[in-house]
């Protein structure tokens, strides 16, 4: 068993598509669009999307 941290990747398919309606309908630049729609994502899954995910319970 791994003990480094987990990371949980948010779904870059989701965030895209919401940076580029971002994009097109505010008239922003992509890489403003991105950060907003990062922080969208965090927001829609309960500020808990962006966070360390803990290993499971040592049973030593």
């Amino acid at each position: 068993m791994s003990t480094s941290p987990n990371y949980q990747r948010p779904p870059l398919r989701w965030i895209t598509r919401r940076a580029r309606c971002l994009q097109n309908g505010f008239g922003i630049d992509r890489r403003e669009a991105l950060r907003f729609a990062v922080i969208d994502y965090a927001w829609f899954q309960g500020m808990r999307g962006l966070t360390l995910v803990q290993g499971g319970h040592s049973h030593g």
